[in-house]
């Protein structure tokens, strides 16, 4: 009974950590694609800001009527900074949709 036992739990513990083994890799790949979307979405950013504001969008906006509607919706930022804002979480989301995509789970399949 012993070795019966014995030879059950050597099983289990194999299984469990060639399941381990095969998971590992595609958790790596996630967080791969999570740091990346951090990265690619502030460049993203930074390079918005920098063209809206080259091209005075703020101003733009002013004079159109937009800064006030955003500020009667209690926006403190300018429309150039939601813009970036808005890319940053575009592209972030990009990568986080691949990452989820990299981790094959069948749940995830028809995304």
């Amino acid at each position: 009974m012993s070795i019966l036992w014995q030879e059950a739990m050597l099983e289990a513990f194999r299984e469990t950590t060639l399941r381990i083994a095969h998971v590992l890799p595609k958790l790596l790949a996630l967080l791969t694609f999570l740091a990346l979307g951090l990265a690619a979405g502030w460049l993203v950013k930074i390079l918005f800001l920098r063209v809206l504001r080259a091209f005075r969008v703020d101003a733009m906006c002013e004079r159109f009527g937009l800064g006030s509607s955003l500020a009667k919706t209690g926006m403190q930022q300018s429309a150039s900074h939601l813009i970036g804002r808005l890319s940053f979480w575009l592209v972030f989301l990009l990568f986080a949709f691949m990452g989820i995509e990299a981790l094959d789970l069948t749940a995830t399949a028809n995304i």
